[in-house]
């Protein structure tokens, strides 16, 4: 499992953890949902800076 892997793995289990959907943390962050989407179920790599932003964002260190 690589380091971005590892992130994902954690940032879903935020998410889960704080009852949030895709969808929520899409209309929140204002990030588009099907990247979003993508990026959860791994057919997409998010940019770096996106976790960093999404860990900002909900107050948790995924990186």
């Amino acid at each position: 499992m690589d380091d971005l892997e590892r992130q994902l793995d954690i940032l879903r289990a935020v998410m889960k953890r704080r009852s949030l959907t895709v969808s929520a943390v899409s209309r929140l962050y204002h990030i588009p949902y099907r990247s979003l989407q993508d990026w959860l179920s791994g057919k997409r790599r998010p940019p770096a800076y996106a976790i960093r932003l999404l860990s900002a964002c909900l107050n948790e260190r995924v990186y």
